[in-house]
Formats: structure tokens, sequence, C-alpha cells
């Protein structure tokens, strides 16, 4: 039985994720982790492998999600369906071991079916499944249920022979993305409820919670909550090494530009918006900026209610243990990606709940079942109530998986949803670049200049379009304006250098490309173009105030 619902779960992932065989790589981080990467585009091979566990390119160290992704490569080629067809089956395979494992832990096939059609089908995870560039979502989480599957057995019979796997999985998954971290405290949850694990009697902020008897079939070993802990210090060290690593590989990438008070508010009213969402996800899409703004009860509104949700949950812990298991399970996997240190410009991200949303399934799917039992509901209502709930997910991912066909699909439906968006702007402004229609490309880095005038680097991408439209005075203006606004000056420098040479600035050109050389020494179009400059003056018969200084040794 177990097995065909399995297959059911799978065949039904499959129909709601049809949609990516058909989709594109988007430009959305994409080209960085697969089109435009040498090493991924080469390969799996010896300097490759050196070069996956050494690299932070994108700003993580992540060396099995590159070695992944050099497979596909390997295996299908450069062409995205292959690369798409990975991600699917890795979200399946995720969805058959958490029905497995909740089974396992709980003995409940239902309520963890429940949960796994939830996983399969919500609309907020189609972002971890469609996005090639999001590979570290979906396989860092299959090495994370492959780590409790281990932990479980380890629970049933403890011995180190038992043990030692749960680690290796657990570095394993770390490597595919350190948003697993957290893992060692979502098992103590789980060593709480369902393993129930905990000695009989316990102590929570004062209060004594006497712990029911588990409703598994297979008995697990009770513990102290030191031993307990003591047993997680490994997973710990291991994470504090993912931390140090991270932290490595994203110190250029860490943006501190918002003050920690407004990224401390954002990250309540994330918790909160990330519930609405779960409820109601009818208005998804890539990169929710940061507002310039809320209204004061917002955040106090969300502190409030994940605040009074959470003395609830420990309250009712003795005789809701799934509540407090869910909930913080919930709270505790968002914490690496709540925005508290910020890396990007998103103010949240529906690949974020990937793997925080299965705590909050478990607590609706066991909440719901009691409260059917205390009221006296009669099970065919509740079977259907959940098949329903269930239901309704599938055509929502279904058109949500339709926006992922392209850039311009992906980026069209994120303005339609939210014109103020800067981002999407500048992403949707290079997907028509990259077709050659400069216009509609120029368009858009406008608008997002509006958006958002401080952002140097969208002023050198309109000084490039305008030196190829031929408007090289207005690339002049852009050039100034992405050194004025911290743009990369080398590069605004050299682009100014280019639009000055059109105009037969030469004297200013060259002074330009120097100003690039001092940034870049040595770089070679640098110097090229100084020479190109130079020949032109000479047969202008003009002699430039700057002459080319060697490059530093």
């Amino acid at each position: 039985m177990t097995w065909l619902i399995c297959l059911f779960l799978a065949l039904v992932t499959l129909v709601a994720y049809w949609g990516v065989f058909s989709s594109q790589f988007t430009n959305y981080d994409d080209p960085f982790y697969v089109v435009q990467n040498q090493p991924v585009q080469a390969g799996l091979s010896w300097d490759s492998l050196v070069w996956a566990f050494t690299a932070r390119d994108c700003d993580n160290w992540h060396p099995l999600t590159w070695l992944s992704l050099m497979l596909d490569r390997s295996v299908y080629g450069p062409d995205p369906l292959g690369f798409h067809a990975t991600n699917l089956a890795l979200h399946i395979a995720n969805t058959i071991l958490l029905l497995l494992l909740l089974q396992r832990m709980t003995g409940a096939r239902w309520r963890s079916v429940f949960v796994a059609a939830l996983f399969a089908l919500h609309p907020l995870h189609v972002e971890s499944v469609a996005w090639v560039a999001e590979r570290k979502d979906v396989l860092s989480t299959l090495f994370g249920l492959l780590t409790i599957g281990a932990y479980v057995r380890y629970a049933e019979k403890p011995g180190m022979a038992r043990y030692w796997p749960v680690p290796l999985l657990f570095a394993l998954g770390l490597m595919a993305k350190p948003m697993l971290v957290t893992l060692p405290f979502l098992l103590l949850l789980l060593d709480f409820w369902p393993l129930k694990r905990l000695s009989p009697e316990l102590r929570i902020f004062g209060r004594e919670i006497r712990i029911a008897e588990t409703e598994a079939p297979t008995p697990f070993v009770r513990s102290s909550v030191s031993l307990l802990v003591m047993e997680k210090v490994p997973l710990l060290a291991l994470s504090a090494i993912s931390c140090a690593a991270t932290l490595w590989a994203q110190t250029r990438a860490i943006e501190m530009a918002v003050p920690f008070s407004f990224r401390l508010l954002n990250a309540a009213l994330s918790y909160l918006r990330y519930l609405v969402k779960t409820v109601d996800p009818a208005r998804l899409y890539l990169n929710y900026p940061y507002p310039n703004g809320w209204p004061i009860w917002y955040p106090v509104a969300a502190v409030i209610v994940v605040g009074w949700v959470s003395v609830m949950a420990v309250r009712k812990s003795r005789k809701r243990p799934y509540v407090f298991t869910g909930w913080f399970w919930f709270l505790g996997a968002l914490v690496p990606v709540i925005g508290l240190v910020q890396v990007g410009m998103q103010s949240m991200a529906d690949r974020y709940t990937y793997v925080p949303l299965i705590g909050l399934f478990i607590a609706i799917a066991w909440l719901g079942g009691e409260l059917a039992k205390e009221w006296r509901l009669p099970p065919l209502l509740l079977r259907v109530l959940a098949s329903a709930a269930v239901a309704a997910c599938l055509p929502v991912t279904m058109i949500q998986v339709g926006y992922w066909k392209n850039s311009f699909t992906l980026s069209e439906h994120a303005l339609h949803l939210n014109p103020d968006n800067f981002f999407v702007e500048v992403n949707l402004a290079m997907s028509y670049g990259a077709e050659g229609q400069l216009e509609p490309a120029l368009d858009h880095l406008t608008k997002a200049a509006k958006i958002n005038p401080d952002f140097g680097e969208t002023y050198n991408k309109m000084g490039w379009i305008q030196i190829q439209l031929g408007k090289y005075s207005d690339a002049v203006e852009s050039f100034q304006a992405a050194l004025q606004h911290q743009g990369t000056p080398a590069l605004a420098h050299y682009g100014l250098a280019l639009a000055l040479e059109k105009q037969d600035k030469l004297s200013e050109a060259a002074g330009q490309i120097q100003a690039a050389l001092a940034l870049e020494p040595g770089n070679s179009e640098d110097i090229e173009e100084y020479h190109l400059i130079q020949e032109k003056a000479r047969k202008k018969g003009q002699n430039l105030q700057a002459p080319l200084k060697p490059a530093n040794p």
C-alpha cells in the first residue's frame, strides 16, 4: 500500500511540474551556475572537482551542488531539459522520503501522506524546483532527510555503528547548501515529538511537561536532555564549520546597507508573510524587494501573532506536542535566511520555505486530525477537506511553473504583481539586451534607475547599451552617474573612455583609461583601447596629455 501511495505522489508531482521540461535557463543566476560557468560547462573532471571544493563563486561554498551540475552537463549536455529533470527527480525523491520518514516515526499513514502531498504540490516550492540555480535547495534537502532517516535508525538502537552515518550525511547536506545548519536543533525537536526520546518528565520555561506515549510502532530509546544535546555536538561542530565557510564565501555579498533595526522588523514581518502565503499562495513571484517602509502596526502585528503562537505552542506542548515541534521547526529552519544577515536585495523568497514548511504541514496535519476526533467529525469529511486542500494546490502550482518558462515570462509576471521591482526591471532589461532588443532594454534600465537611483551598476549597463545605440553623450552621463553611485569603477572608467573616444575627446578618453588601469593594472582591454586612442590622436595630429604608464610588475 505504501509503495502505491509513493507511486501516486510521484505521478501527481510529475503532472504538476510537467511544464519544467519545456522551460529554458533564466538569466537569474543560471548563467553563473551553468550557462556561463566554465568549470560546469567542462563537465566532471579532476580539475573541476578541485575547483568545486575551492571556489566561492556565487558567494557560496557548496561543492556538492557544483558537482551535481557538472554531472548533469556531462550526461545531458548543455540543454536545460536534463538540469530541470534532475531538479524534479530530486523533489520527487524528497517527497517520498518525507512520507516514509513520517510514517516510520509516527505510525500515522494518512497524516504522513497529507504532509508529503502538501510538500510535493504547494506553490511556494515551485521556485526551488523550477529554478536550475536552486539545485542546492532540493539536493541539500535530500541529504537533510537522509540524515533524519539515519538518526531515526540510530534512535531505535543507539550505538556508534548506527551513529556515524548521521554526521556523514549531514556534512554532505551542508556541502549542498548551508541552510541545513539548524538541523541539529530540528533533531532535538524530533526527540521531543514524535520520537519522544526525552525522559518522561521535562521542564520547559519552568513548566513541567509529561511526555505521552509514542504512536510509532517502534519504540525509541529515551534519554536525558543533556545526553541528547551531547549527541548533537558533532553535528553542531559541522554547523559551525559550515557557517564559517559561508561567511568566507559571502564576504563580498553580505550587504549591511540596510540598518539592523530595519532588518529585524523585516524578519518579524517575513514570518507572518510566509504564513499568509502558505494559506493564500496567490501572489508569488521572484524577488520580493525591500519596501521603503511599513506602517508601524505591520511589524507589531507580526510580533504579536508569532509571539502568541509560540507561547501557545509551549503551553499546549503536553497535549499538542506536534504543534510545538511543527511550529518551532518552521521558526528555526528559517533563521539562516530570515535576513538578519543580509545577502542580496530580497526581503524574503519563496525558495526559503522549502524545508521550513514541513514543520507547518506537520502541525496542520496532526492538529486537524486530533480536532476532528475531539469534535467527532465524520472521517469522510476530514478526508474530503484534506483532499480538497491538496487538490487546490495542483492548478496553482501548474500555473506558477508556467511563469518559469523563460526570463521574459518570469520577469513580466513579477512586474505585473509589483511594478516597482527594481531588481526585476534590471533583469528584464538584460533579457532584452541578450536578444539584441536594445531600446526595450534601455527603457527598462531607465525605469530601474528611477525606482532605485542609488544603484551604480544600473548606470553602467545603461552606458554600454547607449554606446551600442550611438547615444554617446547619454552614455557619458550614465558612466559618470555610475562613478557617482559606486558602480564598478574600472568598468565605468573604461566605458566612459569609449564614449568620449567616439566623440573625439581623445585626451579625456585617455585620462579615463589611465583611471581604469590604476584600478586594474595590466588589463589588456584597457591597454588595447589606449593604443587605439593614441593611434587615432596621432592621425589627427593631437598629442595626448596622459601617456600610458607601465603596468605594475
